[in-house]
Parts: C-alpha cells; sequence; structure tokens
C-alpha cells in the first residue's frame, strides 16, 4: 500500500489470508485496498468475515475497528 500499487496489495493480502485465515490485521488492510479499488462489496464481504474471526477470538478491539470501517463503508 505505501508504494500506492492497490492491486499488487490486495494479491498480497489474499496470498496472506489464504496462509493464515486467522490473521485479523489482514482483514481491515485487505478490506481498505478493496475500498481504495471501488470494490464495496468485496470490501464490505472482508469486513463482516473479520467481525466475525475477530468475535470468535474475542479480541473486542479488532472486532470494533473493523465494525467501524464497515459502518464508514455503508
Amino acid at each position: 500500500m505505501a508504494l500506492k500499487e492497490p492491486q499488487s496489495a490486495m494479491v498480497t493480502f489474499e496470498e496472506l489470508r489464504t496462509i493464515d485465515p486467522t490473521y485479523l490485521a489482514t482483514y481491515y488492510q485487505l478490506g481498505k485496498v478493496y475500498e481504495i479499488l471501488g470494490s464495496e462489496a468485496e470490501a464490505k464481504k472482508v469486513y463482516e468475515k473479520g467481525i466475525y474471526i475477530a468475535a470468535s477470538q474475542s479480541d473486542m478491539h479488532t472486532k470494533s475497528e473493523l465494525e467501524l470501517a464497515l459502518n464508514e463503508l455503508l
């Protein structure tokens, strides 16, 4: 993302999500990438999945951040 290459970032974050689907930071970053790419429906799905995983891990801080990102999207 720092290199301003959202398409490349999207591919990398999707790979990370495949490798470790429980790593929560991926969901926030990937959602933001999809927003930048104009794929709001995909961003919504990513945030919702991240919220579900955060809740299952009892990580209320990350859950809250993902909910905020989702609410800002809507």
